[in-house]
């Protein structure tokens, strides 16, 4: 909740594709905190992923819309198959996580959110938007 309400105070100046990327590098960093192994940092690196994580499908939606306007219909339907999608992924963390660790099935999300991070620095092709 603290971090839907904050990105929407903040998307007040800041371009989305911006921010989208900017709330990627927060929930990497809160990832990295995992690792280190302290206590304290891991409760502040997971309110740090959530942190981050709170304005991911929100402003994938926006941007996807704002490109393709004409197709707002079937974009909306994609996003809702990515939420099913998402569902997918804490069964694999907690396959990963009774081979291994816990910790080590946070590398699941971590492997997701640098792909969307890969995917934020792709332009679309004029011939898409037609």
């Amino acid at each position: 909740m603290t971090g839907r309400f904050l990105g929407a105070i903040i998307l007040n100046w800041i371009p989305a594709k911006t921010f989208l990327k900017i709330s990627i590098a927060v929930s990497i960093l809160g990832f990295l905190g995992l690792f280190v192994g302290i206590q304290v940092v891991a409760m502040i690196s997971i309110f740090l992923i959530g942190l981050g994580f709170a304005n991911i499908f929100p402003l994938i939606f926006s941007i996807t819309v704002e490109t393709m306007p004409a197709r707002s219909n079937e974009l909306s339907g994609l996003m809702v198959a990515a939420i099913v999608g998402g569902a997918l992924i804490p069964p694999v963390m907690g396959f990963i996580a009774d081979l291994t660790s816990t910790l080590i099935a946070f590398i699941v999300p971590l492997a997701c959110i640098l792909f969307i991070l890969s995917l934020s620095f792709i332009k679309p092709k004029e011939s898409i938007l037609i």
